[in-house]
This record gives structure tokens, sequence and C-alpha cells, in this order.
């Protein structure tokens, strides 16, 4: 297996605050990973010592089989796109897209032939001339896109690029993205808090915590098969309830398990409808048990205050905070 980046024990620290805690991570060639956590957890930290602009304090980056750890970000050859663009708002699209080829020295009609090659890609070229103020959200996308891509770089990072778009206009980047990835063969890196972006766009997922890989893969096999209790509590629009107990022949003292891997019925678990609200395929039950939440979803509405049974369908048990098993239908 070829991998293009390994990040092997990166360590980073700010004053005594760590925020990449040994984190190791192999990119395959042509990959698009995204790497998936909640604010704070070390992922635009993480993008920003492979670019080279955050040095590091311990652990080596290997790009196509070299160590780039104390290489110059000029020397990486490794493209990032920053949340906010960083667009230049006193020129144009094309001298914006310009800019890189310009900085190495490519002559006049190298880059003229590049920038305007990328921005037919991108579907951008009859906005070349335009200032890059006039434009909507997904052009400046586009723009900061081509920008990075017409350097044909080793890796390509992404540091949360569509979180400044409104909900369609995301949805719709999210789409010629993915495409785009796909036609141009390149590696992808892409850090996101949004768990939407992570299950349409990778191909696999590291979810990050406290500054290290928790658990690495497809989407659903995070969902399905969570390694350990802290990425079942965070996958998923609703979490994994985690409550106290265990299974007859089992080891394990809590039990995981999915809101929708439960069936209603008239004997089982009973707990208390504190909120009940509609889905696109049923409706959701919050309660607490044992002052736990527990969020469930079942097929007919309740009223709130009523009373209602439910038993497990499936189970994860855990031991030791991490899941040991899968069992059931």
């Amino acid at each position: 297996m070829t991998y293009k980046l390994q990040l092997q024990e990166l360590e980073k620290k700010f004053g005594s605050k760590s925020v990449l805690n040994r984190l190791s991570l192999d990119v395959e060639e042509g990959e698009f990973m995204v790497v998936l956590g909640p604010s704070g957890m070390g992922k635009s930290t993480l993008l920003r010592t492979v670019v080279g602009i955050e040095p590091l304090d311990g652990g080596k980056i290997v790009v196509d089989g070299e160590d780039v750890t104390r290489l110059p970000p000029h020397k990486r050859n490794i493209a990032m796109v920053f949340q906010n663009y960083a667009l230049y708002p006193n020129m144009n699209v094309y001298k914006n897209i310009a800019f890189p080829l310009k900085m190495i020295g490519e002559s006049r009609d190298v880059i003229d032939k590049k920038v305007n090659e990328i921005a037919g890609t991108l579907k951008i070229a009859d906005a070349l001339h335009q200032n890059v103020t006039t434009l909507s959200g997904g052009q400046k996308q586009r723009v900061a896109l081509a920008r990075a891509l017409v350097r044909n770089p080793k890796l390509f990072l992404l540091d949360e690029p569509l979180s400044n778009l409104d909900a369609r206009v995301r949805y719709d980047a999210r789409q010629e993205l993915r495409k785009l990835q796909q036609e141009l063969g390149h590696t992808f890196i892409y850090v996101t808090h949004d768990q939407t972006e992570a299950q349409s766009l990778a191909d696999r997922v590291a979810v990050l915590h406290n500054g290290s890989v928790e658990q690495i893969g497809p989407y659903d096999d995070l969902y399905e098969r969570p390694e350990t209790t802290w990425v079942g509590s965070f996958i998923g629009e609703y979490p994994m309830n985690i409550i106290d107990g265990s299974v007859i022949g089992r080891e394990g003292s809590q039990i995981g398990f999915r809101p929708s891997w439960v069936n209603e019925g008239n004997d089982g678990i009973q707990l208390t409808v504190q909120l009940c609200q509609a889905a696109e395929s049923g409706f959701f039950i919050m309660s607490t048990m044992d002052g736990k939440s527990i969020t469930i979803r079942v097929q007919k509405r309740h009223k709130i205050g009523s009373t209602m049974k439910f038993s497990l369908r499936r189970y994860n048990v855990y031991t030791d905070n991490r899941l040991v098993e899968e069992f059931g239908k």
C-alpha cells in the first residue's frame, strides 16, 4: 500500500497545553481523508504543522516517503485552503490564482496556461477579471481551491472551507468538491466539526479527541462499531446511549446502543417521556435513566409525561471504556 502522508507521533504544545498528543495517522495515495472532531481538539493545528507554518515539538511528517519535518513550507509542495479563503481583495480572480506561480518565477505564458486550465476545471473562467470582493461565497471557495491546485501540490489540505457558506450553497459545494477530488486524483485532507461533511465526503474519517486519533475508518464503521464510549457518544445526529448495566454471560459494566436499536413494546425498560420530537422516520423520545440522558427512536408519538417501555435489539458491550463485542440483530 502506498502512503502519501505518514504522521508519526506528532507532538505540539502551546505553553503547558498539549494540543497534539503523539498523534499518528497514515493517509493513502488519492484518498479523501476527513479529520473530524469538536472545537479545541487540534484539527487546525494539525494541518498547520503538516504544511509547515507551525513547528512541531516532536514526531515526524513523511510525504511520499520523504521526511519533510524540518523543511520550510515552500519546499514541502503542500497546498492549504483556509477557512476564510485568505484571498487578496485588491486583486482580481486571475491574479489571485496566478500569485503562487508568480512567486516561484514561472513565465507569463506558463502562468496564463495554468490559470486558464484550472479556472475552466472549476467553472470560474468567466469570472477571471472580476475583483474577488464581488464574488459569492461559493465562487470565493472555488478561487481559493484554484489558487491551491494551480501549483499541482503533493497534498491538498482544507481547513473547514465550507463553514462560511449558507446551507444550500454548502450542500452544492460538498458535491462539487468530492467530484473534483475524484477527477483530479489528489490526496485531500479535510478538517471539520461537521459530521454531515464527514459522512458525505470521506473515504475514511479520523476522529480526533484530546490531540490524538481516537478511531479511524469509514463513517459507517464509526457509527456502527465505535471503539470507545467517547466515539460512540460523539458520532451520530444523536449520541449513542451509554447506560450502566450488563448482559448475562458477558463481561462489561456498560451497555451502549443507538436510538434506533430498540423495539417498543409492553415489556422491557421503562422510561418517562420528557420530550417527543418528530423526525423523517418516526419520533425521537428524550428521557433520563439513572441520571443520564437517553434518546430512543420509535414509530408513534407519545405525550410528554407518559410512560413507555422498550427493549434492546442490538447490544454493544463495553469493558474498560472500549467496545469489545457486538452481537444480536
